[in-house]
């Protein structure tokens, strides 16, 4: 019975010549080439159909036309030229915070400064404490010259206490009591800068009023009030020099030999200074001065104490 292959050629039976089989193979082979030419060429004409139906769409585009090229080559070198000549600075503010931070020391140190914090120094012993101010203040020519004496410590040493605005109204004002009842000018407040910064000098006259001022609910526009006879001092120099980063702070100088009295005792080669002690921390002036006294060994703290207690003393009797 005959068979059929996959291609389709006829096989025939197996009792057919060989020969007869033979022709029968080649001639499937053929049809074979034949169909796989076929393929491959109608691929090749579909190419053929593809590429020319994209050149028939390419040309029914109209030519953007030598102008438009001309300038978008322009734009492009424009864009060139602009990219190549932008510079950004490295920082647009260095040189100005600079120029800044001089002008802010020049001003400082200056004599303009000085008069214009005299003359509102002047202002105030007039209008708010009148003669009690003068007891605080103090001459503003002869204060530097008055605080190497007259003072239980000795004039060559120092204890400063640092504050700021931040540290508790309370503490600031029992340190005002303290250093009232103590009456040595060696011993004073000092603060970094101006309250609410240099252009006005009310906020920081406003700051210390509070301080000094002895009873605190005294009205000093309605009032004359009395003030503790205390010194403080705007020193940010000194701030550095003891490298104070936190308040309040008390810092004891045995020894310190002042160049000039009319500079501030932190700048640099206008005070040489040995040891010195420095205490941090919310605490009693009684308390600070009897800390400092352990490492120091000093005679003088002791009679800074014992002037302290003997304040103390005399004012709970005077009640």
């Amino acid at each position: 019975m005959p068979s059929l292959r996959e291609d389709g050629a006829h096989l025939g039976s197996a009792q057919e010549p060989a020969a007869r089989r033979g022709q029968l193979r080649l001639a499937a082979l053929q049809e074979k080439v034949m169909l796989r030419f076929l393929i491959k060429k109608g691929t090749r004409m579909g190419l053929l159909i593809l590429f020319a139906f994209m050149g028939f769409l390419h040309a029914s585009i109209p030519d953007s036309g030598a102008d438009d090229m001309e300038d978008i080559s322009r734009f492009m070198e424009n864009a060139g030229r602009i990219g190549r000549n932008i510079e950004i600075p490295e920082n647009l503010h260095k040189a100005q915070g600079q120029k800044e931070a001089g002008k802010l020391l020049e001003y400082y140190q200056s004599e303009a400064f000085k008069r214009k914090y005299e003359a509102e120094i002047e202002r105030l012993k007039g209008t708010v404490f009148k003669d009690t101010i003068d007891s605080y203040y103090g001459d503003s020519n002869g204060a530097e010259k008055d605080s190497v004496k007259g003072g239980t410590l000795p004039g060559n040493e120092r204890i400063y206490l640092f504050i700021s605005s931040s540290v508790p109204i309370g503490t600031l004002r029992n340190y005002a009591r303290d250093l009232d009842r103590l009456g040595d000018p060696n011993v004073f407040m000092v603060l970094q800068g101006f309250v609410g910064g240099m252009k006005r000098v009310k906020p920081t006259m406003d700051f210390v009023r509070k301080i000094i001022t002895e009873d605190a609910d005294c009205d000093i526009q309605k009032n004359k009030c009395s003030a503790y006879k205390v010194k403080v001092k705007i020193d940010p120099l000194l701030f550095r020099k003891y490298g104070i980063t936190r308040v309040p702070a008390a810092v004891y100088v045995p020894d310190v030999r002042i160049m000039d009295v009319t500079l501030s005792e932190g700048m640099e080669g206008n005070a040489k200074t040995g040891d010195h002690y420095v205490l941090h921390g919310d605490a009693s002036l009684a308390y600070m001065l009897e800390t400092l006294r352990r490492p120091s060994g000093r005679r003088s703290i002791d009679l800074l104490i014992e002037a302290l207690k003997g304040g103390i003393y005399h004012e709970v009797n005077k009640r």
